[in-house]
């Protein structure tokens, strides 16, 4: 029986060392799947199983010749045992490896984009042992990928033989894994394979079907129903979107336990004198990126991981709130020159541990940590892992072993200052970077860190004159060249495009931001709440991704929100606070923020207690719980930064106020600010619904550069705010 394509012989190949079927283990298998292939695949398939030594080749046969026609197949198959991969064997060197290089060079090729987007290889391994690590060493390098196989593999202590159709005892097997459903799991990703073959994307129909194809009116009628049909599907797919995206959050989403998806939990100082959480927290944090790199891996974000530190919870419990398949944990123990590594995979459904290791390492070779844990997690769950991520992985960007103690301190102090809010500990952080960036001038990724302490002090106000004693220009000016340093110092493309987006942000160059964004589905960026005010539908259709892979991450939540207030839908945005997953400072400001929006002045104050920043003064001051006199009032304003991390304040008073020409003046001060196109879109965002910009002509212009009509805005969004009554 002929291919399903043209210019092939068969659909399946099946390969195998013929002493993993003296017990007819491989004969089994084989009947077995043409039986569920009957029930899964309208049309039949044809298979090509030797069941006898070489395929009857002799000596002087041409064993290269005789095999190209028959592994001129679409699907290989290859049953992966612990003797496969020696490399003297014939169904290695004359099936696997040929077929490898032969797939890659027809027409197909051996990639294939599946319906769905992802994509799969030709080559669908059947695994029927666990391996040991030189064998799966060398069967990744031939397919320059992590082996991602279907398991037939009965596992219980000290067994690990090929799982049987009839098992005596299957609640034994560790796996639990079913013979029966491993089959069906092998049929459907043939035929998921094979549809996406016959997709125009993943082969090119030769030349003498073509006109067959043009000149055949009733398959063309077919295709133009199918694609009207899709259509149909896809506008009734982005209603019902739309319709929970109104009507109720995102609770965490559920993943299957085969599924991909992970939360790495900080590791635990087990150093004899615990003084080593630093870099713990650091090796952490690198292992976090290291594995950001993998795209098919759904990776909960360091906010949300470090957030279940000391908790005391168990990894299921974690894994089952934030609706992971597994949780990956481990313990650093760092004596003298002397680093022992402890890791553990766990599978959260039955908290059994898929996998576990133990590195020993000396200090000199720190700069391999993160890459030998990220390539065996990608392994383990079956990520695929080509030759530019695996050398990603490994990247520290220095060989100074000093350098990189020093920037690991830095990160650690850096993240803590953002879970406390302690933003004095900037200038900490900001020493660690400064030394590695002596100690290697050619570290990227210190001199990115370095631009980002600059960034948020820039943004947030937070101690401008006491980093280091550095003005607001000198921060900015030192901010743009630390980045143009790591940008020409990296030679990775997603770092580029990450350092890009920064400079293209801080430079208020904003016409190419959503597209950096649209790069990677699960980058998290404050910048979302610039975007909303220039495109809020962009907003809009990332609202369910963010969502959806980190419910825990509260600043995630907050500019998802801030999306939603753009569009005017207030009730949407304030369901995402519904359940209060953390009570953060940021959640409570938010949902102040909303009620504010909503003119429900009293719930706006609510919460804000212990808080004693501008924006708490502007609630009290709207709920006449304000307590102090106007001249302290003025004082305090005039005193204030002009540009600060919850609005303009002075600006928004003297405007609630009603003394437009105070509000204004303030204005055209910020107007001169270095960052006053960086605040502008949040605090639009946040409170631009009680301004009154025509009474602002220097605000509105300041708009006006946004390409953001004042005059439009303020008809459709302005509202008073009740009189403000001050004490004298």
């Amino acid at each position: 029986m002929p291919s399903l394509l043209p210019g092939f012989e068969y659909d399946i190949f099946i390969s195998y060392r013929h002493n993993d079927n003296r017990s007819g283990w491989v004969t089994d298998f084989v009947n077995a799947l043409q039986e569920e292939l009957g029930a899964t695949i309208k049309k039949p398939l044809s298979i090509y199983f030797d069941k006898n030594p070489h395929d009857g080749l002799l000596e002087t046969h041409s064993v290269d010749k005789s095999l190209e026609g028959k592994l001129k197949c679409l699907i290989f198959i290859p049953i992966i045992s612990q003797t496969y991969s020696d490399p003297t064997s014939f169904a290695w060197q004359h099936e696997f490896c040929a077929f490898n290089k032969l797939a890659q060079q027809d027409e197909i090729g051996r990639d294939i984009k599946l319906a769905n987007g992802n994509v799969t290889s030709r080559i669908l391994p059947v695994k029927i042992h666990d391996l040991d690590s030189e064998d799966k060493i060398a069967i990744e390098n031939e397919i320059g990928g992590a082996l991602r196989a279907i398991e037939f593999i009965f596992k219980s202590p000290g067994v690990n033989r090929p799982l049987r159709a009839l098992e005596e005892h299957p609640q034994d097997n560790l796996n639990n894994t079913f013979y029966r459903d491993q089959v069906n799991k092998v049929a459907n990703a043939i035929k998921a394979i094979i549809q996406g073959i016959k997709t125009p994307s993943n082969v090119q129909t030769p030349a003498t079907h073509e006109s067959v194809r043009q000149s055949d009116p009733p398959k063309t009628q077919t295709l133009s129903r199918k694609l009207i049909f899709a259509s149909l599907v896809a506008i009734i797919a982005i209603f019902i979107i739309f319709w929970k995206f109104n009507s109720k959050p995102a609770g965490p989403v559920t993943y299957d336990n085969d599924d991909k998806s992970l939360v790495v939990l900080p590791f635990k100082d087990m150093s004899p004198k615990k003084d080593q959480e630093w870099f713990s927290d650091g090796l952490t944090e690198e292992l976090l990126n290291s594995l950001s790199t993998l795209e098919d891996l759904r990776l909960i974000s360091r906010t949300t991981s470090f957030s279940f530190k000391d908790k005391g919870l168990s990894a299921k419990r974690i894994a089952d709130s934030l609706g992971v398949a597994h949780v990956l944990e481990g313990s650093v123990r760092k004596m003298d020159d002397q680093l022992r590594v402890t890791v553990q995979l766990i599978k959260a459904n039955d908290d059994t541990h898929l996998w576990s290791h133990v590195y020993e390492y000396t200090i000199d070779s720190v700069f391999r940590i993160q890459g030998d844990i990220s390539k065996n997690v990608a392994s383990n769950l079956n990520v695929l892992l080509d030759a530019q991520t695996r050398e990603q992985m490994y990247k520290t960007g220095t060989t100074s072993v000093e350098a990189y103690q020093e920037y690991l301190k830095g990160k650690a102090v850096y993240y803590e200052a953002h879970l406390t809010g302690n933003f004095e500990l900037l200038i900490e952080a900001n020493k660690y970077f400064d030394k590695a960036i002596r100690l290697y001038p050619n570290f990227a990724e210190a001199y990115y860190d370095h631009a980002d302490v600059f960034s948020h002090s820039l943004l947030t106000h937070a101690n401008i004159k006491s980093l280091n004693n550095v003005s607001e220009r000198e921060q900015y000016d030192r901010m743009m060249n630390d980045i143009n340093k790591a940008f020409t110092l990296t030679q990775f493309p997603s770092d580029k495009l990450g350092y890009s987006f920064t400079r293209n942000f801080f430079s208020h160059d904003w016409s190419q931001l959503s597209s950096y964004l649209d790069v990677k589905e699960n980058w998290e960026s404050g910048w979302e709440v610039f975007l909303a005010i220039i495109d809020p539908e962009y907003v809009s259709r990332r609202y369910q991704k963010i969502i959806a892979v980190d419910q825990y991450a509260d600043m995630t939540r907050y500019w998802a929100a801030m999306g939603l207030v753009n569009m005017n839908k207030l009730d949407s945005a304030l369901l995402l606070y519904k359940n209060d997953y953390t009570k953060s400072h940021v959640n409570t400001r938010m949902k102040s923020i909303l009620y504010f929006r909503m003119a429900d002045y009293p719930k706006a104050l609510e919460g804000l207690e212990g808080s004693f920043d501008d924006y708490h003064m502007f609630m009290e001051l709207l709920n006449g719980r304000y307590t102090k006199s106007r001249v302290e009032l003025d004082r305090h304003l005039i005193s204030q930064p002009l540009v600060d991390s919850y609005g303009y304040s002075p600006m928004l008073v003297y405007n609630a106020l009603g003394e437009y020409d105070r509000a204004d003046s303030v204005a055209s001060q910020i107007d001169k600010s270095l960052l006053g196109h960086c605040t502008l879109g949040y605090n639009l965002l946040s409170f631009g619904l009680h301004f009154h910009l025509s009474a602002t002509p220097n605000f509105a212009a300041r708009l006006r550069e946004l390409g953001i009509d004042p005059v439009s805005y303020e008809k459709e969004n302005y509202k008073k705010l009740p009189v403000i009554k001050v004490g004298k």
